[in-house]
């Protein structure tokens, strides 16, 4: 009997307590879809099956032999353009990303954060952040570039130099006797 009392109370509990959590649940996905609305989330979504397009569009541009193709090749690169671009717009999709960008969002952000993260982005200076961040983003390739180009002869410089000492010191590679040939294996008369 006591037993039937527990589960009636861990029932009643739970009959409580779950509604309240399906409430807060909703309410945090409501704001995380209004925040995904404000950050223009589906406008980047856009941009980035653009520039996906546009990766394989240079791609197939860049492939050896692209400049020389007879009129059958051409039809067959033309016809792998559509069929792989067709493939970019039907899976990147807002609509099929939303759904994901939902949960990622909960799981990271708590309602508090997200609370934050709306008044920020709602505020001008969120929205001059979003609109000037590509701007931004394009200005911190270039930095990234700029060191890149700087680096790389360095590490050239480095990558020959190791290779020199490890060739100098790597172990003298045994002599192997040469093999006898056909004629020396023969007896001699």
């Amino acid at each position: 009997m006591k037993r039937l009392h527990c589960w009636a109370a861990v029932l009643a509990v739970a009959a409580v307590v779950a509604p309240g959590a399906r409430a807060d649940d909703a309410s945090k996905a409501a704001k995380v879809q209004q925040l995904l609305t404000v950050m223009r989330t589906e406008r980047s979504a856009a941009q980035m099956k653009d520039s996906v397009s546009a990766q394989i569009q240079r791609m197939i541009q860049g492939m050896p032999g692209m400049n020389n193709l007879t009129a059958e090749q051409k039809r067959i690169a033309d016809d792998f353009q559509k069929r792989a671009l067709g493939a970019v717009a039907e899976t990147i999709t807002w609509k099929s990303m939303e759904p994901d960008y939902e949960k990622a969002y909960s799981s990271v952000f708590t309602e508090a954060e997200i609370d934050g993260l709306l008044a920020f982005y709602k505020s001008p200076t969120g929205q001059a952040l979003l609109t000037k961040g590509q701007d931004l983003g394009g200005k911190e390739i270039q930095i990234g570039q700029a060191r890149m180009a700087i680096l790389q002869p360095r590490l050239k410089a480095m990558n020959d130099d190791f290779a020199r000492q490890m060739m100098a010191a790597a172990p003298p590679r045994p002599t192997t006797p040469a093999k006898p040939s056909a004629a020396s294996k023969a007896p001699a008369k």
